[in-house]
């Protein structure tokens, strides 16, 4: 199976760019994006995957965090459906085998299942894990007809309007069970901002749709 996998470094100072950098001159299937700053993750993705369709034309895109928090030996599962064919494959953490990170605590629980409980509802879905970050999607017929200048966040909440934008595509669907680990290094960039901007993606996702 061809693939390629193209990382997207946020203006880092650990070293990590410089070491892709180099990485990327050893394999031609490594591919590295570089922005001065950080600006968000969802600006992030939506550099990455429009980078990705329009220089390396692949079939699926496979969004997964660069932290450590998305197991690699869960790929075979999104692959798996692909083969299947699915158009949308979805990494859960709230169906039967799918987990959270014991050290999340209440507070950052909670506030994870009432965000998928209020997008469920608002934008009436039977998606159990509306916020997840692992994603494999369809490109021909769904993410290349994306406007990625118009994503409604910048922040985390871009996982719920492209999710939105797939299903209301007519995305043959599925979700798979996936366990969030605990974060290895850096801090978690979720913080209470991304609630309101969560609240103004339904509110325009509802008004507008996709």
């Amino acid at each position: 199976m061809d693939f390629g996998v193209l990382f997207v470094d946020g203006g880092s100072s650990d070293g990590t760019l410089e070491f892709l950098s180099e990485q990327s001159h050893l394999f031609d299937w490594l591919f590295v994006i570089s922005q001065e700053r950080e600006r968000g993750l969802g600006a992030a993705y939506s550099q990455g995957m429009l980078h990705a369709i329009e220089q390396l034309k692949p079939d699926f895109l496979l969004e997964i965090d660069g932290d450590r928090q998305h197991r690699v030996q869960d790929i075979p599962l999104f692959l798996e459906k692909a083969k299947e064919g699915y158009d949308y494959v979805i990494g859960s953490r709230f169906i039967p085998g799918g987990a959270i990170p014991n050290d999340w605590g209440l507070e950052r629980t909670f506030l994870s299942w009432v965000g998928n409980f209020v997008a469920r509802t608002t934008l009436s879905l039977s998606v159990r894990d509306v916020t997840s970050g692992f994603k494999l999607s369809r490109v021909k017929g769904f993410l290349d007809s994306f406007d990625f200048a118009k994503l409604y966040s910048k922040r985390h909440s871009y996982k719920v309007h492209m999710l939105y934008f797939m299903l209301q595509k007519g995305a043959k669907w599925c979700e798979v069970p996936i366990v969030f680990e605990v974060r290895r290094g850096g801090e978690s960039k979720l913080i209470k901002n991304d609630i309101l901007d969560m609240l103004s993606v339904l509110f325009r996702l509802r008004l507008r749709g996709s």
